[in-house]
């Protein structure tokens, strides 16, 4: 204590001087001042606890590793994430802790990013697979900041870690999104020699290959519009909720798509006079059952309900399982598409003699009397009040009318503006021999 009254720090050093016969005859002593050196200490040891308080409640993952490979700290968000405890990892290897082995990872013929740091002293990043306490893999991102001492020598490298699971599993959708888009349009390819050679057929009418070049462009370039769009956006979108709702948007876009194909694959079998029929005994209420599923996505969409009133006992029908499909995807598609979001469509079969009678039944816009004459014929559109609007090739209900003749039926409609529409056509009961 000085006589101003300030408190100071001392070193106190003492000593004595003996004579020839050992005997203590003075003592020594020597005060060493270090209060300024003291401050500083309890400053450093203050900004010390600072930089630990605020790394280590940060709500991020974060690790400190030394020069060999010790993980020396862990904030309690890692032991959250990772469901270890402190002393499970804090003085253990991080190659033990994080990938259990006993070696570190370039002793092993792998990239170690942490011993690049080390030795550069710049920034790193990494890509690895965390094991979990619970056994899985856990795909992480790292960020690693390298830690000097006083001497300017990298001793430590704080990790800041981030778990990208669910952003892999993404990828993986993704890349099966685009695997399935491949094989789509692998399968266009494959039809390509069919609609080229139904083109060389209808371009002999002028009228008809004008009309349909016009309408397949048209309706060709839409869906695929549509799932590269798509696709483009869900490549950037890391919201789960929202990628689903983009593919399922390109997934009903491949279905539209794969219908106006099979639409053209029909036409140009019928106009080139191949029938290629394969009639069997077929139970019809499960055919109706998977046909409508197919649908499911674009009713839930349209919040469209159905339901299907199969009136017992219902037997056989001698038909094409193919054909008769087609007949009920484009009846059914007709359907969703002229009616409104909460209406009813309603699927029925009965028998009716030697036949059973399918109907499909919506409670959309309705054809006026003057176009249901027209209905069935090649190219038609429906005009009721909205022209194009609706879109599609005009191939669809000719194709469906000379599917359901060729198998032995028959099909008719009716139908009223602004009371919806009902489409009927019967299939022969198949008699055993």
């Amino acid at each position: 204590l000085k006589k101003n009254g300030d408190k100071r720090t001392v070193i106190l050093s003492a000593d004595v001087v003996r004579d020839k016969s050992r005997k203590v005859i003075q003592s020594l002593s020597v005060q060493t001042d270090i209060t300024e050196r003291k401050e500083a200490e309890r400053e450093v040891a203050k900004k010390e606890r600072y930089y630990r308080s605020l790394i280590f409640n940060l709500h991020e993952d974060i690790i400190v590793i030394d020069e060999n490979y010790k993980i020396t700290d862990i904030n309690n968000t890692r032991l959250t994430t990772t469901g270890q405890k402190r002393e499970d990892v804090v003085g253990k290897f991080c190659y033990e802790v994080f990938h259990g082995v006993d070696k570190p990872c370039d002793k092993l013929g792998e990239v170690c990013k942490l011993k690049d740091v080390l030795k550069t002293g710049k920034y790193g990043r990494a890509s690895h697979v965390h094991k979990h306490v619970d056994g899985r893999g856990v795909h992480v991102d790292i960020l690693m900041s390298p830690l000097e001492d006083e001497k300017g020598k990298v001793t430590h490298v704080i990790e800041s870690i981030r778990d990208v699971t669910e952003l892999k599993g993404a990828e993986e959708e993704l890349k099966k999104a685009y695997e399935s888009l491949e094989l789509t349009h692998a399968k266009l390819a494959d039809t390509h020699d069919e609609l080229q050679e139904a083109y060389e057929e209808l371009k002999t009418l002028d009228e008809l290959k004008t009309n349909v070049v016009a309408n397949v462009s048209h309706e060709l370039r839409t869906p695929i519009t549509i799932m590269r769009g798509v696709m483009e956006i869900a490549c950037d979108e890391d919201d789960k909720g929202k990628r689903d709702k983009l593919l399922k948007t390109g997934l009903d876009a491949l279905t539209r798509q794969n219908m106006i194909v099979e639409d053209l694959i029909g036409t140009s079998k019928l106009y080139r006079g191949v029938k290629d029929l394969k009639l069997e005994a077929l139970d019809l209420e499960p055919v109706l059952i998977l046909v409508l599923g197919e649908f499911g996505p674009l009713l839930k969409k349209t919040w469209i309900e159905t339901k299907i009133h199969v009136k017992e006992p219902l037997p056989r029908v001698h038909a094409d399982f193919e054909k008769m499909g087609h007949v009920l995807r484009n009846l059914i598609s007709n359907a969703i598409k002229f009616s409104s979001p909460e209406s009813m469509i309603t699927l029925t079969a009965a028998k009716k003699g030697n036949f059973v009678e399918v109907c499909i039944n919506d409670e959309g816009i309705g054809i006026s009397k003057k176009e249901q004459g027209k209905v069935f014929g090649l190219l038609y559109q429906s005009e009721s009040g909205t022209g194009r609007s609706y879109g599609g090739t005009g191939l669809g209900l000719s194709i469906v009318k000379e599917f359901v003749e060729m198998q032995g039926g028959e099909i008719n409609m009716k139908s009223a503006p602004r009371e919806g529409s009902t489409f009927c056509f019967t299939l022969p009961v198949y008699k055993d021999k």
